[in-house]
Formats: C-alpha cells, structure tokens, sequence
C-alpha cells in the first residue's frame, strides 16, 4: 500500500498532461477512477475517456485491473 500511495501523492503533486486520477474514497485506497483527456491534434481531442482502476492487494507485484 505504502508504494500506491507514493503514486498518489506523485499524480497530485505533478500530473501527467491529460490525466486525472485518484481513489474514489478515503475508505478503499485500492479502488481509483480517472479521467483522461484526448490530445490535441487527434481524433480524440475533446474528449474525455473515464475508467476505474482496481489495484490489487500485492500492487506492484500485479497489475491493476482497468475498466473503461
């Protein structure tokens, strides 16, 4: 857990161009939904894609589940 907070605290100090993200509550660090915006000069420019993410127990060690 100790690794996606670390995460977590990177994503909102210094987000990636495009993408927000964080957990859905204070009660389950593992569940995350966020918000990725298309890039400019693309068929996707405008557009905002949502998805959750579900991390498992043992994150990093396997990956996070990721629903669009």
């Amino acid at each position: 857990m100790r690794g996606l907070m670390t995460e977590f605290k990177l994503m909102t100090q210094n987000p990636p161009d495009g993408i927000d993200a964080g957990y859905v509550t204070e009660d389950n660090f593992f569940e995350w939904e966020a918000a990725i915006t298309g890039p400019e000069g693309t068929y996707f420019e405008d557009n905002v894609f949502n998805a959750k993410l579900e991390f498992p127990m043992d994150y990093p060690l396997n990956p996070p589940k990721m629903k669009f």
